[in-house]
């Protein structure tokens, strides 16, 4: 992975401060927002924030991705949380959202983070290399919130505890976005979450993968679910194409 100061627009504005006091003028060049934070190589959130002022109010999109170099969940979780509350009051004019993290626990919330999103969007990723469960401080982050504007979304992933959260909370995510090509579930561990509360959330899981999205493919991959419980049950799936994977 390349670093920041070598990706556009960034390289330009790297040059000198003559060049970026003229490119921060010219909103159109900032539309593209990217934030990669590995060791040593560490944006300030004064920088962060001035990526989003100088696009204005033009629609935008996001980039969050953090070098898998000798992180913690505690050290991740609090400079995507730092960074999570400079992006939230641009959530509504994003068309793509790519978040990447080793951490699940990293991850922002559909319903406490990302309920900003508008009709703009089209791409949402969510995605982690290891699900750690829930952030520590999830209880105290307020009670969830749905979707205001609801999404027309062309591509959904979503991993680890961020799958829960958009099922229990915004199922307007699935039942609306008739646009949807691709849907992906991944790297859920439920040995990290209430065991229990899980299982009554499991028929609006998969009421998420039954909605007629009939060109969309779909990918469940390393997930650890709990056991269904007893009884007649059957779940209609409707997509092109079901991928399953699991292992380690």
């Amino acid at each position: 992975m390349i670093y920041i100061a070598e990706t556009f627009p960034y390289n330009l504005a790297s040059v000198c401060m003559l060049w970026r006091d003229v490119l921060a003028m010219v909103p159109t060049y900032w539309t593209n927002v990217q934030v990669n934070y590995m060791k040593g190589h560490r944006l300030s959130l004064t920088e962060v924030a001035a990526f989003f002022m100088y696009s204005q109010n033009l629609l935008i999109t996001i980039t969050i991705w953090l070098g898998r170099s000798a992180f913690d969940p505690d050290e991740e979780g609090a400079w995507v949380r730092a960074v999570l509350d400079i992006m939230k009051p641009h959530v509504h004019r994003c068309t793509e959202i790519y978040i990447e993290v080793s951490y699940g626990s990293s991850l922002p919330t559909v319903s406490l983070d990302l309920y900003g999103i508008s009709t703009h969007l089209r791409k949402l990723s969510l995605i982690c290399d290891y699900d750690n469960g829930p952030p520590k401080t999830l209880e105290s982050m307020g009670e969830p919130r749905r979707i205001q504007a609801l999404a027309r979304l062309e591509e959904i992933h979503l991993y680890g505890y961020t799958i829960f959260d958009a099922v229990e909370h915004n199922m307007e995510l699935f039942s609306r976005s008739i646009k949807l090509e691709q849907l992906e579930f991944g790297k859920f561990e439920v040995r990290f979450y209430d065991e229990a509360h899980i299982q009554s959330i499991l028929p609006a899981f998969f009421t998420a993968l039954s909605f007629p999205h009939t060109q969309a493919d779909y990918k469940l991959s390393w997930m650890k679910l709990p056991p269904l419980k007893p009884g007649p049950r059957a779940y209609t799936v409707s997509s092109s194409e079901l991928v399953l994977e699991s292992g380690m």
